[in-house]
């Protein structure tokens, strides 16, 4: 594997990570009685 197919699986990887962690972090906001509404896009 090249060098630049690592970094681009490491990118892809990492951006699937943060979607993930945005939607967990909105549902536990949510189930918590918390609603920023206009911060969290």
């Amino acid at each position: 594997m090249s060098k630049f197919e690592s970094i681009s699986q490491i990118i892809s990887l990492n951006r699937n990570f943060n979607r993930t962690l945005r939607h967990e972090f909105h549902a536990l906001m949510q189930d918590s009685g918390f609603t920023f509404q206009g911060r969290i896009p």
